[in-house]
């Protein structure tokens, strides 16, 4: 008799994720024709981070929801909502520790453990009233004095965007050579997640060349950091480098902790631009 293999939640996160790639939408496309929001819970109004905003963006994009707040079903129930029967839940994680004790009772050492819970997007929910969601995009001279706040050096009179970890600078084609403003801002953003990496900021290792499995983890690391800036910004986020798909799918699959090492350090990214520019 075959017995029931255990439930992998790291692989089926990164199924999830390697599926969308390959039917061409990456998880972080924001579209660009409403408004979008980063994915937060409706009863606690706290934003979800990292590797849940990549699963409730997938979710998003697939059904079509229009809506960026989330419910668990007791939520729902306390709100006065109703789940129709057979309405799919989407999942998000959350870390759970386990202690363990030695024979006296004292904790000797503290395991932190992936676990998971199901969500309903309100567009599922019946009887609750969506709320107002307001527009929360810059202008352009907003987030140009914004952005300034990082110090970063940038030079616009570049062929093509990058950052060079050598002269610590960034390289961007003057804003008009853009086919619109948002796609001007979010490579922008693209090149500065790259920027955060280097030795006196977050450190990470820019020492990858193109081609190999640190130039395409760090590479997901912009790209994820960048649309989570965008979303927080009330900007849409088109993918920067779709060329460097078929390197993030061996990526992903060769390690199923790939995307959650990589939504970490996005999201340690992006704060720290967000919490510079925002102060």
């Amino acid at each position: 008799m075959a017995t029931k293999s255990k439930f992998d939640l790291y692989q089926h996160i990164t199924d999830q994720i390697v599926e969308a790639l390959e039917t061409g939408t990456a998880p972080w496309q924001l579209p660009w024709n409403k408004q979008v929001m980063v994915p937060h819970n409706h009863d606690s109004q706290k934003a979800y981070r990292g590797i849940n905003t990549l699963l409730l963006w997938i979710q998003a994009l697939h059904f079509g929801y229009t809506s960026s707040a989330w419910l668990t079903f007791k939520q729902a129930k306390k709100h006065d909502g109703h789940i129709p029967k057979g309405t799919k839940s989407s999942m998000v994680t959350f870390w759970k520790i386990f202690e363990e004790k030695d024979d006296k009772g004292e904790v000797i050492n503290e395991r932190p453990v992936l676990r998971y819970y199901r969500v309903f997007n309100l567009d599922q929910i019946e009887g609750i009233e969506p709320p107002t969601e307001q527009d929360l995009a810059l202008k352009d001279t907003d987030l140009e004095a914004a952005f300034a706040k990082l110090g970063a050096t940038i030079h616009t009179s570049s062929d093509q965007a990058g950052f060079s970890n050598t002269s610590d600078a960034i390289f961007m084609p003057p804003f008009e050579q853009f086919t619109s403003p948002r796609h001007y801002w979010a490579t922008l953003t693209h090149e500065l997640i790259h920027w955060t990496g280097h030795k006196d900021r977050l450190d990470r290792d820019l020492s990858g060349r193109f081609g190999d499995e640190k130039y395409a983890m760090e590479e997901l690391v912009a790209e994820l950091g960048a649309a989570f800036i965008c979303a927080q910004l009330g900007l849409g986020y088109d993918p920067q480098h779709a060329s460097y798909v078929d390197n993030w799918l061996k990526v992903l699959k060769d390690d199923k902790y790939a995307v959650f090492t990589a939504s970490k350090h996005a999201t340690q990214a992006a704060n720290y631009i967000l919490e510079a520019i925002q102060a």
